[in-house]
């Protein structure tokens, strides 16, 4: 913090900081379910361990599609895919969000004990970041792609309808949907507003399709909970 200080003095100083460094970015927020409950009937240290793997299969797979890992706050993941001007590419981390849903269910398949699965549940926004400690994104983005992913249930994949408005859906693919032959439209639900918290306007949002129906969106914001969840987990990683 001390470094930052040292740099911008004034507030002005930070606005033009912030306009010279604006990026158009989707920003991902994937969360490991049940991590809480998980640590207090397995133990912190399996708990820990279980959090990595969901942390490294996302971080591998979000890069294998074009995208970067941020960081991690305890048991989630924020990423990054750079668009500038080309936005049809939003396809890209739509199709890693599917990926890794994927993943996750053709690890379950043999496991039997639903506590020792590994579920996340994701979201994405498309728009405006600026940059501050270095390479970490900050703006309106970020906070949206955040609560959206609060509404998500475990293994849904939650979209600002704007994203999709502009991106090219008819790239977006999932081995289910390979094997029905979906045509492009039969990835998206129909758009549902929501009430997120610390967000002015309701925002429309749609579901991807990743296995054969879909799960349906949450009418009601949990972001408080899992923000706080967020918030225990990560000063137990910075001890």
């Amino acid at each position: 913090m001390h470094e930052i200080e040292n740099v911008f003095r004034t507030v002005e100083e930070l606005d033009k900081h912030f306009k010279n460094t604006k990026e158009k970015s989707v920003i991902l927020f994937a969360d490991l379910v049940n991590s809480t409950l998980y640590k207090q009937k397995r133990n912190f240290v399996n708990g820990l361990f279980k959090t990595k793997l969901h942390n490294e299969v996302i971080a591998k797979i979000v890069e294998n599609n074009g995208g970067r890992t941020v960081k991690y706050i305890g048991d989630a993941v924020m990423c990054e895919f750079l668009l500038g001007t080309n936005y049809h590419m939003g396809y890209k981390p739509i199709n890693a969000a599917i990926k890794i849903i994927e993943y996750f269910q053709e690890y379950n398949q043999n496991i039997s004990d639903e506590l020792e699965k590994i579920e996340t549940k994701i979201g994405l926004a498309l728009g405006t970041v600026a940059y501050f400690y270095n390479n970490d994104p900050q703006g309106y983005t970020v906070d949206l792609a955040s609560r959206i992913e609060s509404c998500a249930k475990p293994n849904q994949i939650l979209v600002e309808k704007k994203m999709i408005d502009y991106c090219d859906i008819s790239k977006i693919e999932s081995q289910v949907g390979k094997a029905l032959r979906y045509q492009k439209d039969n990835y998206i639900s129909d758009p549902v507003k929501l009430k997120l918290k610390g967000i002015e306007h309701p925002q429309e949002v749609v579901e991807i399709k990743v296995g054969s129906s879909f799960l349906g969106i949450k009418s009601e914001n949990m972001f408080n909970e899992y923000w706080e969840n967020y918030r225990f987990e990560a000063s137990l990683w910075e001890m």
